[in-house]
Formats: C-alpha cells, sequence, structure tokens
C-alpha cells in the first residue's frame, strides 16, 4: 500500500456511492444536537442530502446558537423541524427534545460534525430489518481527517480507564466486518428503534455530555435487547471537533462524575464494587499529581466531581433500584463484548501507524499478504548477496 494513499488527508471526503436501488422503508428521523455548527453542518447537510433513502425526516435541536446554523438547515430541507431551545439543555436533554418531536420508527441521532456516505441511512435500515431483538445499529466511523482510519465501532466501558471507541485509530482493511453486536453504541451516530426507546425509556439527561450513550446502550442490554453493527453503513466523524468550546475542567468534571454514575446505575454489586475501587484509586492518583504539580484548578475539578456524584447518590440509587428490576442479563454476558483490541492513537488523537505497530498488529490481519512481501523481500536479498 501506498503512504499517500493510505494517509489521506484531503479535506473531500471518500463518498460510497449506493451499490443499489434506494429502498423504500419506514419513516428515519434524523436528530441533530447543533450549538453553533454551521460549519459542521456546510459538510453534513450535503450529505443527508445525497441519501439514496428517501423516507428521511430532519429534526435539529438548537442548543442556542448565535450563528446561522438554522437558516442553512432551512436551504438544504425546508421541512425540517427545527427546536430552537433558550436555555443550552446539553446532549442527552437536546437528543431527548428531538426524539419527542420526531414521527420516524427510527431515531438517528447523528453529531453535527459528522458526513455520511450516500448509502448509509439505506445501509442502517436494511441491517434494522427482521430483528425483533434491536436496540440499535450503529455504522462504522472513520476519523474525517483521515477517512481511511476507524474512529469507532461501537464503544465499550473499562474497569480502568475511561470509556473508549472500540478500534479508534486503526487502518481499515476489513477486518473488523465480521463484528455482529458490540458493547455499547457510539451516539455520535447511531439508529434507535423507536420500539426499543419505548421499552427502554430516554437518554439520562443528567450526564450532559459523556457516558450518556454507554448509559442507555446498558440499560438495553441489560433489558435483553441487542446493539448491532452496519460494516456497510460509514460515517466520517471530525473528532471532537463539537466539543472544542468545553472548558477542559468542566470536561473531565464530567468524564469523572459521568463514569461513576454509570457504575452505580447500571452494574451488579461485585462488577461495581471492582470498577469502584479502581475508579476511586485512579481519582486519588489523579487529585494527588494534580497538587503536587499546584494544578489547583484539575484538584478542584476531581472533588467537584465527585461531591457532584456524592449529592446526587439518592437520586442514581432510585434509578439503579428501577433499571435492575429490568435486568435478564448477568454483567458476565454483557461484558463479553469487550472489543479484544486496545485503542491505537497516540496522547493527541492520531493513529499510530508504524513499522513496528504494523508488525505487531497488521500483520496478523492479512498473513498471506504480509508472507508474500516477506517472501519477495527474501528474494531481493538473495540476489543483491549473488550478485
Amino acid at each position: 500500500m501506498e503512504a499517500a494513499d493510505v494517509l489521506q488527508t484531503d479535506e473531500a471526503v471518500p463518498r460510497v456511492a449506493s451499490s443499489a436501488p434506494a429502498m423504500v422503508g419506514p419513516v428515519v428521523s434524523v436528530v441533530i444536537v447543533n450549538r453553533d455548527g454551521e460549519e459542521h453542518l456546510s459538510t453534513l447537510l450535503p450529505s443527508l442530502a445525497r441519501q439514496d433513502y428517501p423516507n428521511i425526516e430532519i429534526v435539529m435541536v438548537d442548543n442556542c446558537s448565535k450563528d446561522n446554523s438554522t437558516a442553512l438547515l432551512k436551504e438544504f430541507f425546508p421541512d425540517a423541524k427545527v427546536i430552537v431551545l433558550k436555555k443550552d439543555a446539553g446532549f442527552s436533554g437536546g437528543n431527548n427534545i428531538g426524539i419527542a418531536e420526531a414521527a420516524g420508527e427510527y431515531m438517528f441521532l447523528l453529531n453535527n460534525d459528522t458526513e455520511l456516505a450516500d448509502d448509509c441511512v439505506s445501509r442502517l435500515v436494511a441491517e434494522a430489518a427482521g430483528k425483533p431483538d434491536l436496540a440499535a445499529v450503529v455504522p462504522k466511523m472513520y476519523l474525517w481527517r483521515l477517512p481511511k482510519f476507524l474512529n469507532a465501532i461501537g464503544n465499550s466501558v473499562w474497569p480502568k480507564g475511561w470509556g473508549t471507541d472500540n478500534y479508534i485509530g486503526y487502518l481499515d482493511i476489513g477486518q473488523f466486518d465480521t463484528t455482529e453486536q458490540v458493547f455499547s453504541a457510539c451516539f455520535g451516530a447511531v439508529m434507535i428503534g423507536r420500539e426499543a426507546l419505548d421499552r427502554v425509556g430516554l437518554l439520562d439527561p443528567k450526564y450532559k455530555f459523556y457516558y450518556e450513550d454507554a448509559d442507555w446502550s446498558y440499560r438495553a442490554r441489560l433489558a435483553g435487547l441487542k446493539i448491532y453493527f452496519a460494516p456497510g453503513a460509514r460515517v466520517y466523524h471530525k473528532f471532537n471537533a463539537s466539543m472544542k468550546s468545553l472548558e477542559p475542567n468542566f470536561k473531565w468534571q464530567l468524564v469523572i462524575g459521568n463514569r461513576l454514575r454509570f457504575i452505580t446505575k447500571n452494574l451488579s454489586k461485585g462488577t461495581w464494587l471492582n470498577f469502584m475501587r479502581n475508579y476511586a484509586k485512579e481519582d486519588i492518583r489523579g487529585f494527588l499529581r494534580s497538587v503536587k504539580h499546584r494544578d489547583v484548578g484539575m484538584a478542584w475539578t476531581y472533588t467537584r466531581a465527585w461531591l457532584r456524584f456524592l449529592t446526587g447518590l439518592p437520586g442514581v440509587m432510585i434509578e439503579r433500584r428501577r433499571i435492575q428490576k429490568t435486568r435478564v442479563l448477568k454483567d458476565g454476558v454483557l461484558f463479553e463484548l469487550w472489543p479484544e483490541l486496545p485503542p491505537l492513537v497516540d496522547q493527541t488523537g492520531n493513529p499510530i501507524f508504524d513499522i513496528a505497530t504494523i508488525r505487531r498488529i497488521y500483520v496478523h490481519f492479512l498473513p498471506d499478504a504480509m508472507q508474500e512481501v516477506s517472501f519477495l523481500r527474501q528474494q531481493e536479498s538473495n540476489k543483491g548477496a549473488t550478485t
């Protein structure tokens, strides 16, 4: 493979033309929560207009934008439903408002900083068809800036560290296309069945941002529903672009507190104890490190996150009792869908794609090809030795 081809950085995302005629099916409501996202909508909306699936409804919840987002939406979709909020409802609350206004059989929750392949919606609907245990369907998400590398095939929550997008940073050579189900949907792009929403409920607005997708997904799976993967449905994501406006310590406060909320609401006692022990140790180390380096802001962030969690604990326990009554599966069964491979990104979020990683990771995906390369290299070496 040529490096220029693999590391494509052109702004024009490679569109995927539909290989089949437009399918006629149920209405899909595309729900977009937006805040000052005109720049991103300028690429998302044309890709929605190109979809080969005709039964699409657009619903945008605008979180107090000051730009021309709503006007731009109306240019592409004059009949779109627009809910302009006077107070920022966050990502979870905004999606709940959009879902309440939507009429579709499926809800396609979509970040404003995404772009879709032309047949994305039709492939999601095709994957969802005929599955009575459907909670949601996730597409294959790519990094918009490096569109041959994966951003997510769903995501997962770990007993150490943070929730992570599955297979982020991996060059897509089809190695994960046989995946049928995922641990959790990434709500940057997910299609949810209305029946599942009626059964599981809406997103938990207490999260605001982060872990709201893992929370809903786990509740759905506790009840026996499944989150499927449609490998042919492609979405390109400007990773972290829509969250840049959040103040860093505020983001950390949400992440620290939200993972505590997630495990306390959803996990059984034994699993919860294991996760809580690890999270508490990590946060204590983080707090002490912040104090040592005189990072008062970060030390206070850890403190506020735990105070927020503890003061809200009575409400969390009420939610926990309600959720556990719906449980039909044990945690051990649910966690069997953890991905087998770790993320392949550096501290800046860029894919790691060096010789050592290729030899360590990709040789297992393409053994025949790698053996052929090794043989050819040996032949060249032998020629050099005899001349």
